[in-house]
């Protein structure tokens, strides 16, 4: 995780996270750890208080928080 967007943590990530992460976001639902692939990202996310990243899939860009 040495890249960084917009000062925020940025995780490049398979079509599964992007895809769960992008429905919750637009949906306002909970984001689940359990449901995170990557284990980067889902280290990071357990461990910050308030979690506040970037996804990127294939030139796309989301960011969360």
């Amino acid at each position: 995780m040495a890249d960084n967007y917009n000062g925020k943590p940025l995780f490049h990530v398979g079509a599964d996270d992007f895809i769960y992460i992008s429905n919750c976001l637009l949906l306002q639902k909970r984001l689940l750890s359990k449901n995170i692939h990557l284990q980067e990202l889902k280290d990071y996310y357990v461990k910050e208080r308030i979690p506040q990243f970037v996804i990127e899939y294939n030139g796309l860009v989301l960011s969360w928080g």
